[in-house]
This record gives structure tokens, sequence and C-alpha cells, in this order.
């Protein structure tokens, strides 16, 4: 007879809830944990310091609101509580992820903008960046709605977790998520190596000039990044929970592993295609983004959506080996 390891699970009066942390949220874990080195080592041997009274509040809320999760799932009220776990991790991984951008950046090379010019003025050469942004923002319509689609992102995680956990598809909630975390870390992770300051910054082109343009994103940003670079900002706080990653682009990157995500419900699949494509074109106008942006973001999309189907699995037969090698032999007197 062979002893139940106590990590395998709850006791089952708590119910069949499976293990504490489930195998799909792995990969979100393990990329939490990348970041949080990231940062501990740019206070350890770099020249920021923690601003723990910005920062531990929103850290602490949101470890509080996991535990909660997990005291709902005891109670066998598992798709509740697995949905506030993945909020949890998700809003976490978003935190740690941009002050993990923000250390990166005072490693990252020079700015790329004209490469990344060059290379739209290569594969489109009948697109005019200057005079199509300065239209779209000029325009009320048209930067009024692509505004509004690049705010997307900010709750079409949020309604993706709450959906498929509400109709019981935790399974693909997970994937989903680890997939958009994925994507994110890979994006980050690649921005010290072409970091740039978006069209809007490059071109010379002010926010009054595009004043329809309800995002201040595209200005903010390169500041930050051009604070990060030489020095002058060197805290980890609010200030730095800033989207700095202009290639590859991350909104775009979301836009495809959301769509991909929603095109499992029937009910949501074609007006979350709309959406996320409308998301996607605003990453231009919007984001600032260059067309090949758009592209790299693209490509590290498709990579995750095959690549976390076998993460998932590699981590799950790892954890089950390891489970194994932990389970002792009951002997006749235990017995």
């Amino acid at each position: 007879m062979l002893k139940k390891p106590i990590v395998s699970g709850l006791p089952k009066r708590f119910g069949d809830i499976g293990p504490l942390i489930e195998n799909g949220s792995i990969i979100a874990l393990s990329l939490i944990a990348l970041f949080m080195t990231i940062i501990a080592m740019g206070i350890i041997f770099g020249p920021f310091d923690y601003r723990w009274n910005e920062l531990n509040p929103p850290f602490s809320i949101l470890i509080f609101l996991w535990i909660i999760g997990l005291l709902i799932q005891i109670l066998s009220l598992d798709r509740l509580g697995s949905a506030l776990k993945m909020i949890a991790i998700f809003l976490f991984f978003s935190i740690v992820s941009m002050l993990g951008s923000s250390v990166l950046a005072t490693i990252s090379l020079g700015y790329a903008d004209k490469a990344l010019t060059a290379a739209d003025a290569a594969l489109f050469p009948w697109f005019d960046w200057q005079k199509t942004m300065l239209m779209v923002g000029n325009n009320e319509n048209l930067g009024s709605f692509f505004s509004q689609s690049y705010a997307n992102l900010n709750w079409q995680p949020l309604l993706l977790i709450g959906y498929f956990c509400c109709i019981g598809r935790q399974d693909h909630g997970w994937k989903a998520l680890s997939c958009l975390i994925l994507a994110a870390s890979l994006c980050i992770l690649l921005f010290p190596l072409a970091p740039a300051t978006g069209g809007y910054v490059y071109y010379g082109i002010a926010r009054a000039d595009v004043p329809y343009v309800h995002v201040a994103a595209a200005w903010d940003a390169p500041e930050i990044l051009r604070e990060l670079k030489n020095g002058t900002l060197s805290h980890i706080g609010v200030r730095t929970i800033e989207g700095i990653v202009t290639m590859p682009s991350f909104h775009a990157a979301a836009s495809v592993v959301l769509a991909w995500s929603f095109w499992q419900s029937r009910l949501l699949r074609w007006p979350m295609l709309a959406a996320n494509i409308a998301m996607f074109i605003s990453s231009v106008p919007i984001g600032s983004h260059y067309i090949v942006d758009l592209i790299a973001g693209s490509a590290i999309a498709c990579f995750s959506i095959v690549a976390v189907p076998y993460l998932q699995a590699w981590s799950t037969c790892q954890r089950g080996k390891s489970l194994i090698l932990n389970q002792r032999p009951i002997s006749v007197a235990q017995a």
C-alpha cells in the first residue's frame, strides 16, 4: 500500500479539487518567478530601490485574492475559486512583468526606431506612417474608435477568465492565460534588443497634433524609457508600472491569443474576433507601433499558442514523476 502524498490534493472532506497549485498555472507562476528574479537583480546589483509603500499593498491584495479563491475551492465551488485564482495570478504577473521590463530597459541597446522605420518602408513602401496617423488622429470617429479598441486589453483577459470558468472550462482558461502570459514574457525579454520610442515621438508628432488619440501612452512610455536608460529614474514603484515595450507589440500578440482563446466559444467567437481585429489595428495609431512590431508580436503569439500545450504536458509529467518519487511504502507496523 502506498501513502498518498499531502501535496497531491486536499483532504476529501474539502472536495476533490486537485492540487493546491493547478498544473495549468505552472507556466504563469514560473514566469512570475522569473520577473521577480529580474527585479531582485535590479535592486541588489543595479541602481534601483524598491518602494514598498507603493507596491506591497497591491501585491498583498492579490495574494489575499488568491487565498480567497483557494478557500472557495475548498468549499467545492471550483469554478468561482479558479476564476479568482486566475485573476490574481494574471494581475500579479501584469505588475511584476512591467516592473521587470523597467529593469531590462537599463541594459537595453540603442534606440531601434531608424531600423524599424526602414523595415516598414522596405516591406510596405505604399504606407506613409506620419500621414496616416495624422489623418486618424484628427478624425473624431476613427480616433475615438481605435482608442476604445486599444483599451480592450484592459478587460478582455478578465472576461475570458470569467466566461470559461463560468461554463466549467477552467482547463481552457488556464491554457489561454498561460499563452497570454508567455507571449507577454517573450515580448518583454526580447525588448532590450530593439527598444524604441514609437512613431509619434520619432517623427516629432505632439499629442496636440492628434487630438482624438485619447490614450497618452504613446508619449508617456517613451519618456519613462528615456529616464530609465539615462538613470534619472531609479526606483521600482508605481511610475514604473508602465508598458514601455514597442518591439515586439504585446497588443498585437494579445489580440491574436485572445481571438484564438475566444474562438472556443460559439457565443463569443465572432464578436471577440471583431474586437481583436480592431485592437490589432489600433496598435499602430494608438500604441504608436510600427507595422513590423505587429508582425513580430503575431509571430510570438502563434509560437505561444503552439508551445503552451507542450509545456503544460511536460510540467505535468515532471510533477507526476516528483509525486511518485515522494511516495513511500507504508510498513506493516504502520498499517
